[in-house]
């Protein structure tokens, strides 16, 4: 909820409004699209914020509207969304070995806007191709891990020396985990 004051009718240095406030004009800015959008004009002085995108930093600005015009508008507000569960999964998940019993997996992440939050880590499962039972492991971000860009290498030591592998990562912020992306066979 977005909520403001009426300006003053006159302020100390005698200046203020001119005439009465007929609405409000909401305007924002999205980190992500770095664009002004027009909200809405409203004559409250409050205005539910709504169909905002997850884990996204706004700007937030209130112009008053009177007969004789515009106001300048308000110092912005900075306003953060909460994070929600990533919408995708790893673009793209690469191995290759880096011991006879370690391989290196290289995990591209999404687009930021797809991440809804700060990536904590990634849940890596894995089984021998001919066995039922996934091994999970939980790497977190700084733990196991090398990061260029958007590029993540994991490291999965102690696995069976000649062995076949499956496969499959996501990702993870405070809310939940991502889709997984594999199997891979290894």
């Amino acid at each position: 909820m977005l909520e403001w004051n009426h300006p003053p009718e006159r302020q100390l240095d005698g200046s203020g409004r001119n005439g009465d406030i007929l609405s409000y004009d909401i305007t924002l800015i999205s980190q992500l699209a770095s664009s002004k959008t027009f909200l809405t004009s409203t004559n409250h002085t409050s205005h539910h914020l709504t169909n905002l995108s997850p884990y996204t930093l706004y700007s937030i600005s209130v112009t008053a509207v009177g007969r004789e015009g515009r106001s300048p508008p308000s110092a912005p507000l900075l306003i953060r969304t909460l994070a929600s569960e990533p919408v995708r999964g790893p673009k793209h998940i690469s191995c290759k070995p880096v011991s006879v019993t370690s391989i290196a997996c290289r995990v591209v992440l999404p687009e930021v806007a797809s991440r809804n939050g700060y990536i904590d880590g990634y849940e890596v499962r894995y089984k021998e191709v001919n066995e039922e039972e996934w091994t999970s492991k939980l790497v977190r971000n700084n733990a196991n891990l090398s990061a260029i860009g958007d590029v993540r290498e994991i490291l999965l030591p102690e696995l069976l020396f000649n062995n076949a592998y499956y496969l499959n990562v996501s990702l993870f912020n405070n809310v939940t985990n991502s889709i997984r992306v594999g199997p891979s066979v290894l």
